[in-house]
């Protein structure tokens, strides 16, 4: 029922890239689609000069411009952003985990907002369930 996939490996920039390939009547290979997929990411990489974004943000220092990837389809990515509508939120402390009990605990409050203070978390107070689950 299960089959091991056909796999492949191209380089993109200085990066290593897996190909892997289920085809049930072997049509597509990876080492077909491995090859389209090299001829296109090298004309890629020679239109931009060379500076493939899988160098820069991959195996590079660079963080991915998520707001600007995001804005071109049209979506404001803010990347942290405190809603005062009835978002689920525990209250932004910090979580750890009794091995004792088994159960999730309060490890930190010091970046704790409203709605935890409103709770009254205090550290090292356990959760014993939320909204009945246990």
């Amino acid at each position: 029922m299960y089959d091991v996939p056909d796999t492949s490996f191209i380089k993109v920039g200085n990066t290593n890239v897996l190909i892997s390939v289920y085809s049930p009547n072997k049509k597509i290979t990876s080492k077909f689609l491995a090859e389209k997929l090299d001829t296109l990411l090298q004309a890629q990489g020679k239109y931009l000069g060379g500076k493939l974004p899988v160098d820069t943000y991959v195996a590079g220092p660079q963080p991915l411009p998520l707001q600007e990837i995001f804005n071109i389809v049209g979506v404001n990515y803010q990347p942290e952003v405190e809603t005062k509508d009835s978002s689920f939120s525990l209250g932004r402390i910090s979580i750890g985990f009794n091995p004792q009990t088994k159960r999730l605990k309060i490890s930190d409050t010091i970046g704790m907002n409203k709605m935890g203070r409103t709770l009254g978390y205090l550290e090292n107070d356990e959760i014993i369930s939320i909204d009945r689950w246990k």
